[in-house]
């Protein structure tokens, strides 16, 4: 019988165990894996989910398995402009770093970061630190620690302080460049040379991920490098190790072009994105639910303004803007715009006014006045959060429009702290678990749908909220029309689950060769009208670049 107690699964050496074992420990896997089904199963049906897990997330996991083996194409050309690109924007942002640090020549080894933020006293060349003042130590080595979290929460700190002075605004603004090199260094590290290498052993100019149902609490797929181990030849002859082999990218982890660019204005505008391309002879389509979490607290708040925004067709951040500042939209402007999106997104994922300050660059105190009016313009809100904490402390859970539960068992915490973050999370954990659920729901009825009527297309991602396909060039148009249909139109929850939702959703869907670098596709309400013309042009002008 297999019996290795005391020993973690990776360090095993399951190449050189007897076939007798290992085929004994993957029939007891199966046997597990039966009875705690059987286990999970009658868990379902108190809860009264079994509907939403053998209607939609059943069928999701068979077609997200096929995703993950058919892989996406690397877009090998721009994976070489990338790096011509990141490398550009790596030393210009190394010169600011050399240019604005107090000691000049200390590098940029963790503890020369140490010095230059939080020292105070000058060397005997005159040079010190901006004597920045640390937010956790480690214990082992008495210094502060400098990961990315620790050193944002300082940098947004003094700037939201009502009266910094000069010389801390010169360190978060020294933080700011630092953390945007240490980005475009990681993002170099781990999609260009991870892609190169990645090609390198795949031998089939395509590169994979590995999607995670079972990781974020709200249900949302989570994404990871897709990596095999393989047992290769070691040092000593004869020997055998086992070498890991990464045979693609996080595609959850690429940035949307627009939010890519670093906070300095020069800052190149760099799109990761675009090393995902499409088969030969076919077109690359991206579809991306608009402010999805937002329309989710739009139907579940019920707030008559925030259905109204949603109604008129009006720019949703202009609309609240507007409402907050009390301007007409055509008077609003970017920074006011900017503010309401922010004031949104924070409501929607559980952030608060220390959090805007440090994201707008102003005072906690003008911060706390933005939400007060934004709750005094969506009134339904507050009234709705404040139903759900009640809700969540009576019983212990969140449930999302979908009846996922999400189990909160702080809610009840003797101290504060503890239960004012589980009753955020739960707030949170409906909005965003029945996004992501009607995401996992267009997989599904496009998936259905496409192979009843015959439109050629084929499922290759899903990233954040938006969902990549491609399809034959001869054929595109449909598979945009049956993509848009699938995402926008919600009838079939009435069907389903016998409720219906009460915002329009609007679905911004864009095609070309790559991905995040296509054309815009204007669909009508019948979706019919598709810009082919457009397309084509754009196709036959990148394809062969």
């Amino acid at each position: 019988m297999l019996t290795i107690k005391g020993i973690h699964a990776s360090k095993v050496d399951w190449a050189h165990l007897p076939m007798s074992d290992l085929a004994l420990g993957c029939a007891m896997d199966c046997n597990y894996t039966l009875h705690l089904e059987d286990k999970i199963r009658k868990g379902m049906e108190k809860d009264g989910v079994t509907s939403a897990y053998d209607k939609v997330l059943n069928e999701v996991i068979l077609i997200v398995g096929g995703m993950e083996r058919r892989g996406i194409k690397a877009n090998t050309n721009h994976v070489k402009v990338l790096e011509a690109q990141l490398t550009e924007e790596i030393n210009r942002l190394r010169k600011i770093l050399d240019t604005s640090s107090p000691i000049p020549g200390a590098g940029y080894t963790p503890h020369s970061i140490i010095e230059i933020l939080f020292t105070d006293e000058k060397d005997d060349d005159g040079n010190g630190g901006f004597g920045l003042e640390p937010l956790e130590w480690n214990i082992l080595s008495k210094l502060p620690k400098i990961n990315q979290e620790n050193l944002q929460k300082i940098r947004d700190n003094i700037f939201s302080k009502t009266r910094a002075t000069p010389k801390e605004i010169l360190g978060a603004e020294f933080i700011d460049v630092y953390l945007s090199w240490k980005k475009r260094v990681k993002q170099r590290g781990d999609y260009v040379y991870g892609v190169t290498k990645a090609l390198e052993y795949n031998q089939d100019g395509r590169i994979y991920s590995q999607y995670n149902f079972n990781i974020a609490k709200t249900g949302r797929l989570s994404n990871s490098s897709y990596s095999i181990t393989k047992l290769e030849e070691g040092k000593n002859k004869g020997s055998l190790v086992n070498k890991k082999k990464n045979k693609g990218v996080s595609f959850h982890t690429l940035p949307r072009p627009e939010d890519d660019d670093d906070v300095d204005p020069e800052a190149l505008s760099i799109n990761l994105r675009s090393i995902m391309g499409a088969d030969d002879g076919n077109v690359f389509i991206s579809a991306d639910y608009s402010a999805a979490e937002v329309r989710v607290l739009a139907h579940c708040t019920q707030d008559v303004n925030l259905l109204a925004a949603f109604e008129s067709g009006e720019d949703l951040h202009k609309f609240t803007a507007s409402l907050i500042f009390k301007k007409p939209i055509e008077f609003i402007t970017k920074q006011e715009r900017q503010i309401a999106k922010s004031v949104t997104f924070l409501i929607v994922y559980g952030g608060g006014p220390t959090k805007l300050a440090s994201q707008i660059k102003r005072s906690v105190s003008f911060c706390k006045q933005i939400f007060k009016k934004y709750f005094e313009a969506f009134p339904g809100v507050p009234r709705w959060i404040e139903a759900q904490r009640g809700e969540i402390k009576r019983t212990g859970y969140a449930t999302s429009l979908f009846g996922r539960r999400r189990r909160l068992p702080n809610v009840n915490s003797p101290l504060k702290a503890y239960q004012e973050r589980a009753l955020r999370q739960g707030v949170n954990f409906i909005i965003q678990s029945s996004a992501s659920d009607l995401m996992l729901h267009s997989i599904w009825r496009l998936h259905t749908l496409s192979r009843k009527h015959g439109i050629a297309l084929d499922l290759v991602a899903t990233v954040h909220d938006s969902l990549e396909i491609q399809a034959p060039v001869e054929s595109y148009a449909r598979a945009i029309s049956l993509l848009h249909y699938c995402m926008s139109d919600l009838g079939y929850l009435k069907e389903l689950y016998g409720w219906t939702f009460d915002v329009k959703f609007k679905v911004d869907i864009e095609a070309g060769v790559a991905f995040g670098g296509g054309v815009e596709v204007v669909s009508d309400s019948n979706l019919k009208a598709v810009n082919t013309d457009e397309i084509m042009e754009y196709y036959k002008e990148h394809a062969a670049a």
